[in-house]
């Protein structure tokens, strides 16, 4: 009955199975024998030095007779083997079938790099991913290239160095070696470093062939210039994502913004399939940083997703605001998903302004550390389409007009970090966005009015429905003293209303005990305590109630609303151990609670820390 299961479902069944059961599947029939080897050999991993003699030992041994070298597709060279080439050498004459090689950081010896491997018996391989750093070789760029010009069927190229200490420096014709030597490459990932082009390269540039397959560019240099990207826009004219990396640390490059925007301008159909782009700049000049958006006012390219990263000095914070405007400026018609991030601090930010372009197709939308305060409306109002929303700023607010926009927002998921908030731009969120399906606050300052009678800071978001509530590092203070060392509310109670809503009045505790569902493992009391260790990002830490402790605050909260002054208690002495627990809470009481209520939740999810053993010593 075995042996009469198809080849596709034996390989199918084998790929869900631990190596130790597909042995004993060899030995049921021998049907089974190929198709379980396939999965079985398909990827070796040499991770340790003895690993690597031993295997080298059984290869070169004359009594090798297993036959099971032809099934490994992928080999995995990891961990610092520091591999001689004469062991690569034996490796390669015994799987002459690979795919795809991994070589890790260090795991090529230098000494002996390209003296007896033969990379010609690799010929089949489609995937290189090779991490050169280490090799001091001087003549590391002619090997490698010799590498490639036997690698014929090579898709996939990848090529790391660490971005200090690069041994690899390309031309032009390099570039143009590669292409030559792989004429099937569609993905390519360098990280290298490249020569300042001259105005005697200008003939090569316009003569280069361009590589057609050639899709996905990744590039990690330590300078680029505008002459660079016009070659690489010509080169590979079908490039449809691009990630670079460029690391500047001083100007090496003396061509004009003038030139460089005539070149793009006389091509306009540069870049024509572009539609994904990832950046990551460092550097004090502004050239690095500026390149690409000004190259986007010279050309029309159809990007839908774009991530730049601006390592930058406080000292051009602009650039920040800038960059943010000109690309929702050039790409306002196509942009589906922007993400902007910088190291600048929030305090050399300016506020979010209307130079922020209507971009009618965006759905995510990731704004960190690039405006000191963001207005919750106006993205709202410039982001129609708008699923996604992640902010990382000094200040989210909404502006004065904001209740005059009644029309319903389509705004599923929302992240908020380091910022201050009032309760009343929450309240709007829930009002104006319903289909609100996750929430996600990280060190975040919530404001609200403190109902003096109460004592109770009330956040109201009765159209929520939330199918996750994550919450890191929140503090609660009044609006009218929000200082954060005297009136911190340490106490929080998260709830929902069903298909009911609290009427708008302040409700005492026995109103939420009644509409408070039996014990949850989501809703509930919530402690918040100081961080042992505070840093500016991290200053507070929370945790969930126990069942027994929800009981007891719950009580204590009673009692306490019954009381004329809650502050007065705070010298009140709770005779035996079995009060202190009421003690202690009635005095984090004296700066009352907050209240948090949606219309429904399903999971709350809070950082484990360090809380657990504040309330140990409490109980």
């Amino acid at each position: 009955m075995a042996s009469t299961l198809p080849f596709e479902i034996i390989s199918n069944i084998a790929d869900l199975l631990p190596k130790e059961d597909l042995i004993h599947c060899i030995r049921v029939c021998r049907a089974w024998v190929t198709p379980v080897q396939e999965v079985l050999w398909h990827t070796i991993k040499i991770n340790s030095p003895t690993k690597l003699n031993a295997i080298c030992y059984i290869l070169a041994s004359k009594n090798n007779t297993s036959g099971i070298n032809h099934y490994t597709r992928k080999l995995l060279l990891v961990d610092g083997l520091e591999t001689s080439d004469t062991q690569l050498h034996l490796i390669q004459c015994h799987f002459q079938n690979l795919q795809h090689l991994f070589i890790e950081r260090k795991c090529l010896s230098d000494h002996e790099f390209g003296k007896m491997a033969d990379w010609n018996m690799w010929k089949l391989l489609e995937e290189l991913d090779i991490d050169l750093d280490g090799l001091d070789s001087v003549n590391a760029k002619d090997e490698f290239l010799k590498i490639l010009s036997c690698l014929p069927s090579l898709v996939s190229l990848n090529l790391t160095q660490f971005w200090q200490k690069r041994n690899l420096a390309f031309e032009l014709g390099d570039f143009e070696e590669i292409h030559t030597h792989l004429p099937r490459l569609k993905n390519m990932s360098l990280s290298i470093d490249i020569h300042v082009l001259s105005d005697e390269d200008w003939p090569c540039i316009l003569a280069a062939e361009p590589a057609l397959d050639l899709t996905h560019f990744k590039l990690k240099f330590g300078c680029m210039s505008y002459r660079w990207l016009f070659y690489f826009a010509r080169k590979y004219p079908n490039i449809c994502n691009l990630e670079s990396e460029f690391f500047e640390h001083y100007a090496r490059s003396k061509e004009g913004e003038d030139e460089a925007i005539m070149m793009f301008s006389n091509a306009p159909s540069l870049f024509s399939h572009l539609n994904t782009v990832d950046l990551n700049t460092a550097g004090y000049f502004e050239r690095i940083h500026t390149l690409f958006w000004k190259i986007s006012q010279a050309i029309d390219m159809p990007i839908k997703n774009l991530s730049h990263a601006l390592v930058i000095s406080p000292k051009k914070a602009y650039l920040v605001e800038e960059s943010v405007n000109k690309y929702t400026h050039s790409f306002s018609s196509t942009l589906e998903t922007l993400s902007m991030r910088s190291t600048v601090p929030s305090s050399h930010l300016r506020p979010i302004t209307p130079e922020f372009e209507y971009c009618p197709r965006l759905v995510e939308l990731n704004l960190d550390k690039c405006f000191s305060s963001i207005d919750l409306d106006f993205i709202l109002s410039r982001c129609k389409a708008l699923k996604m929303l992640k902010m990382k700023t000094n200040l989210v607010t909404i502006t004065v007009d904001a209740h005059y926009t009644p029309e319903r927002h389509s705004l599923q998921e929302i992240h908020i970090s380091g910022a201050s908030i009032g309760s009343h731009v929450l309240s709007y969120l829930s009002f104006r966005c319903r289909q609100l399906n996750s929430m996600y606050l990280d060190n975040v300052k919530i404001l609200g009015n403190l109902c003096p009678e109460s004592k109770n800071i009330r956040i109201k978001m009765p159209y929520t429905s939330l199918k996750v509530l994550y919450c890191d590092y929140l503090s609660f203070h009044p609006a009218e003293d929000p200082r954060i060392n005297d009136n911190m509310i340490s106490i929080l109670l998260i709830n929902q209303t069903g298909n009911s809503q609290f009427p708008d009045e302040d409700f005492i505790i026995e109103d939420i005990v009644a509409h408070n569902p039996p014990y949850s493992a989501k809703l509930g009391w919530y402690l918040i305590s100081r961080h042992p260790v505070p840093t500016d990002s991290k200053r507070f830490e929370m945790r969930r109630l126990q069942k027994e402790e929800t009981e007891r605050a719950t009580e204590c909260f009673i009692k306490s609303q019954k009381r004329l002054d809650l502050s007065s208690n705070t010298d009140i002495q709770h005779p035996g151990i079995k009060h202190r627990f009421e003690y202690e809470f009635d005095k984090r009481l004296t700066n009352g609670y907050a209240t948090i209520i949606f219309k429904d939740i399903a999971d709350i999810y809070v950082k484990p820390n360090v809380a657990k053993v504040t309330w140990a010593k409490i109980k």
